[in-house]
């Protein structure tokens, strides 16, 4: 009887719905990829696009409209969903809607559920750099095309694949640097189907055309998105809308620096742009005058191309006599940076990058040749078309952060809000408050305080150019403006990439937990952090990204931490290599015997080195024990390199002896609790690492097959599981508000754990781990461990002679957001640039490619287009 009812009600809603949607009108959504106002309606004096301009004299023209985030992916997001990105942590190229949100009803869906067909047409979702776009959204399957293209052979070097057709076709993503450049820009003398936008634009009116006689026999109203790639790089445009500017008469940035004052994050140099040739590679490179017309000839004509497309497109809503009927938006999903403040393309906070032309044709509600001032923001068109179609309004479940501007399109004077909101993500968040006068900009990290906060403040009554950060010069506009900002909920952190491919999902979309002997036998002790406090701990952090860090000076723990060798200007020089390159954290060892013999000292020489590594933006991920290298350390002077050898002086915390003496364990308590009470609630502390490979048996170089200086490995294990549940409970029994980690390194852990594995993913607050392998073992342990339901800190990785690079790797670690920290990072008394068959045999000469290491003492790189892939995804959030 129930299946009845159900099955009743379910027809009479859908034919209540189809009969509702038989009176409603169309919808074609425009959306532009990268167009800023540069439209002849909007003002723009050089710009040749008389189809944009006959467009907007149909409807409403929005003076004030703003994206809610500069960067395709999320301001599309927030367009489908009427939400803010700072709401659903939707931040970055490769984040995937369906992984972050499962549930969530977008524009199209929400159309579809009250009867209208939906479609949807190039470049709409962002699908590249590792994202698929959301095809749950449309009920058509998409029709896809390209975004980089071009059809001079001679742009791509003879037809290879570049970098950024690579990243937007989901191509060696891994390997983006080894690629070559594309052209910037190109003009051949060809037909407009030659590019995606022309054959986007013949087949959206052929979809026009079949939905017209789908209205006629069905009465089915249609929702068509159709998306334009240019003006985004490459600017690929015929010859015919180059010719339509004279090079001399367009315009050049009127100012190249960036604002006096402003924080250092808010900046830009580089970026997208420097993949593309003949453009300087090199971030802080200057540009010739030749380049930068080109540039700007080539954005203006590309503009021109796409207005010609979208011509067509609505030139044939009026030959279809779909005109009275159909509502029709323009749409830009951000703006766009010509050389402004020195900056190329969009990816900031700055008016050029944020401003869009939005524009709303709506037959009988939008006065024809209208415009308005009202501050608008992206989030605002699903609820406006929403109620210019009569259906519900939309609810969720995601937060619906927009408002509908249906009143202002009845009344241009009306006013809906008083200000704009949007975000930046880079190192920091950075949120903002646009008024008709100021721009605000809160620059701080997720789950900061406002005091830690950095701010700018523009005034483009009197400074349209942005010359000058103005907040410490008018402190009571920032107050005010401030206040704005205190209503806007704290920015989410960052929602989760491909977490978990080829996983199963639960009901709430998550992966599931692998039944696995990790859930036959749990030994977890008290205190343990649930999955949720973890995952929550994890969102409010930025990405980990770093290194295992020990001064160039110091061949191992007790050289770093011992009073006559402790080096506070060595640290503090190459931590300021690690933040010219973006790295916000470090995995740094202590040692039981410093601790033992100076613990006063011991203590100031820890405090020294976080407040130096705080000055660099660096928080620290402290080991208090290791099962690796010299089994027997002794305190004092330590030995010199062995010349040619890995690793050569490193020793183990405990030594030996005290592993194999149980009362010798427990004489460690102290130490441990003594540590984590000290900086329990230390913020620059980010993670407590118990111990490192705790059950390494050492083999080539101490063990069995080495000098055979260490325990027999069945004896260490059994230690080593001892000590190691020990320091759960010392750790447990003092609750530091930072999470507990023990790296997995060794064998099958998920599947077929060992019983410390058993004991390491049963305590763990956040799993970590070790890979040296290449790409594909990299990602299966990762998305294994993952599946797990907590974060994931790779702790080990980078070694070059074993497939393990910065280029392989450290992109799956970004995508999945994973904690990067690689082994090695300045060249010194250590010696891992040599491999660790260097314990069979000294090498004579520096090898090619060095094993680990990242910089030369003096702070050159090693390889710098492995720290120009470590800065650029340092900044991809």
């Amino acid at each position: 009887m129930r299946i009845l009812l159900a099955a009743f009600f379910a027809v009479s809603f859908a034919a209540t719905s189809i009969g509702l949607a038989e009176d409603r009108p169309n919808v074609l959504l425009i959306l532009v990829d990268d167009l800023k106002p540069a439209i002849g309606a909007f003002g723009n004096e050089t710009a040749q696009t008389p189809n944009l301009d006959d467009l907007t004299r149909r409807g409403m023209r929005f003076d004030a409209a703003y994206c809610n985030q500069a960067v395709c992916a999320p301001s599309r997001f927030t367009l489908m969903l009427g939400s803010h990105s700072t709401s659903t942590g939707l931040y970055g190229l490769g984040n995937r809607l369906r992984e972050s949100d499962p549930d969530a009803v977008t524009m199209p869906q929400h159309f579809a559920a009250n009867g209208y067909r939906t479609e949807s047409l190039g470049k709409v979702f962002h699908i590249g750099h590792g994202n698929i776009g959301d095809p749950e959204s449309f009920q058509v399957p998409h029709f896809k095309e390209k975004v980089i293209e071009y059809a001079d052979p001679a742009s791509t070097d003879g037809g290879n694949l570049t970098r950024e057709e690579a990243f937007f076709t989901n191509q060696k993503l891994g390997e983006i640097k080894s690629l070559p450049r594309g052209a910037a820009y190109e003009s051949p003398d060809v037909a407009d189907t030659a590019y995606a936008d022309g054959r986007v634009a013949e087949e959206t009116i052929r979809r026009l055309e079949a939905a017209k006689k789908r209205r006629q026999t069905e009465g089915t109203p249609f929702f068509i998105a159709a998306g334009f790639a240019r003006p985004h790089l490459p600017f690929s445009a015929p010859k015919k809308y180059w010719d339509l500017y004279d090079p001399a008469e367009l315009p050049m940035p009127e100012n190249e620096q960036l604002p006096q004052g402003a924080p250092e994050v808010a900046g830009k140099r580089g970026g997208e742009i420097s993949n593309y040739k003949p453009v300087p590679e090199e971030r802080e490179a200057s540009y010739s005058d030749d380049l930068k017309r080109n540039l700007i000839h080539g954005y203006y004509a590309a503009t021109s191309f796409v207005d010609a497309q979208i011509g067509k497109v609505v030139q044939a809503v009026d030959r279809l006599g779909l005109d009275d009927n159909t509502i029709i938006v323009l749409w830009g999903d951000h703006g766009f940076h010509l050389g402004d403040l020195g900056i190329w393309t969009k990816h900031t906070n700055f008016e050029q990058a944020n401003r869009i032309p939005i524009v709303i044709v709506a037959p009988g509600v939008a006065e024809p040749g209208s415009s308005t001032g009202q501050l608008t923001e992206t989030v605002d068109i699903y609820p406006t078309l929403a109620e210019l179609a009569g259906l519900p309004k939309p609810t969720g479940p995601q937060p619906i952060d927009g408002v509908s501007l249906v009143p202002v399109l009845k009344d241009r004077d009306a006013r809906v809000r008083d200000h704009a909101y949007h975000a930046y993500p880079k190192k920091m968040m950075g949120r903002a408050i646009r008024t008709d006068r100021y721009r605000l900009v809160q620059w701080k990290r997720i789950g900061a305080p406002d005091l830690d906060a950095e701010y700018e403040l523009y005034d483009y009554q009197s400074d349209p150019l942005e010359t000058k950060n103005l907040a410490a010069d008018m402190p009571q506009v920032v107050r005010r403006l401030s206040a704005i900002l205190a209503t806007y909920p704290q920015a989410v952190p960052r929602a989760g990439t491909k977490s978990a491919a080829g996983k199963k999902k639960n009901g709430k979309g998550q992966a599931k937990p692998k039944a696995a002997a990790v859930d036959a036998q749990s030994s977890t002790i008290a205190g343990r952090w649930s999955a949720k406090r973890a995952n929550n701990w994890y969102r409010q952090i930025d990405w980990p990204l770093g290194a295992n860090f020990v001064p160039s000076t110091a061949i191992n723990q007790l050289e770093m931490w011992q009073e006559a060798t402790f080096d506070p200007d060595t640290i503090d020089r190459e931590l300021g290599y690690a933040e010219k390159i973006g790295m916000n954290t470090m995995r740094v060892f202590l040692h039981d015997i410093p601790w033992r013999t100076d613990a006063e000292g011991f203590f100031r020489r820890v405090d020294r080195y976080l407040e130096i590594a705080d000055s660099h933006g660096i928080r620290t991920m402290f080991v208090f024990f290791d099962g690796v290298w010299h089994p027997n350390p002794v305190a004092g002077l330590q030995p010199q390199p062995v010349p040619g050898v890995h690793n050569s002086g490193w020793v183990q915390s405990p030594g030996r002896t005290i592993l194999d003496d149980p009362a010798g364990q427990d004489a460690l308590k102290p130490y441990v609790q003594s540590v984590l009470r000290r900086y329990a609630d230390d913020s620059r502390v980010l993670v407590w690492d118990l111990f490192n490979e705790p059950d390494n048996g050492n083999g080539n170089s101490y063990g069995l097959a080495g000098q055979n200086l260490e325990l027999n490995p069945d004896v260490k294990r059994r230690r080593a599981h001892e000590l190691l549940e020990k320091t759960f409970r010392w750790a447990r029994e003092v609750n530091p508000s930072q999470p507990l980690t023990v790296g997995l390194w060794t064998g099958d852990y998920v599947n077929k754990p060992r019983p410390i594995d058993r004991l390491v993913l049963d305590n763990n607050d956040v799993h970590s781990f070790h890979t040296y392998g290449g790409p594909q073992t990299a990602r299966r342990k990762m998305e294994d461990l993952l599946a797990l339901g907590r974060p994931l800190l790779c702790t080990e990785y980078m070694a070059r002679g074993n497939n393990s690079t910065f280029a392989g790797v450290l992109p799956i670690l970004n995508e999945l957001k994973v904690g990067a920290y690689n082994w090695g990072f300045v060249n010194g008394r250590s010696q891992t640039i040599y491999p660790w068959d260097s314990w069979q045999a000294a090498y004579t000469s520096i090898p090619d490619p060095w094993f680990h290491d990242i910089f030369h003492t003096d702070g050159r790189a090693y390889d710098s287009a492995e720290t120009d892939l470590i800065r650029r995804l340092s900044e991809s959030k």
